[in-house]
């Protein structure tokens, strides 16, 4: 899939998150992200999204000299889906089909994506019923 001008909007959203995290520094944020900038102007609409992604966060990494804006929310991910995995197990274990429901939850764990801005809470967790102690 080829990227689309629908897709300028996200990418500009990411890039600036991911500078956002990167440094708390105003004028680098603002540096990087011209450059970020000046990238997308001159991007091939024929690359695929994942590519001109890879591309954002390669600009990013290397000039705030952050190599993972992205470490402490995925820590927060995991020590959140760490909390879910004894009340997941049984769910598994009592559900009539239990490879279908382990599946079925492997694919919904899939869909926290940093970068897409899909900031999955605990408090979202718990308010769409998954039981956290």
């Amino acid at each position: 899939m080829k990227i689309g001008l629908e897709c300028v909007p996200c990418f500009v959203r990411q890039a600036y998150e991911a500078v956002s995290l990167a440094t708390d520094d105003q004028r680098s944020r603002e540096r990087i992200l011209r450059q970020v900038l000046f990238r997308l102007v001159n991007i091939s609409f024929d690359k695929t999204p994942p590519s001109v992604g890879t591309d954002i966060h390669r600009i990013v990494k290397l000039l705030s000299g952050e190599s993972d804006p992205y470490l402490e929310m995925k820590k927060d991910s995991n020590t959140s889906a760490m909390k879910l995995m004894p009340a997941l197990k049984d769910l598994i274990k009592s559900s009539a089909n239990p490879f279908e429901t382990a599946v079925r939850l492997a694919v919904a764990g899939n869909i926290i994506d940093c970068g897409q801005g899909d900031h999955i809470s605990e408090e979202k967790i718990k308010k769409d019923g998954f039981p956290m102690p």
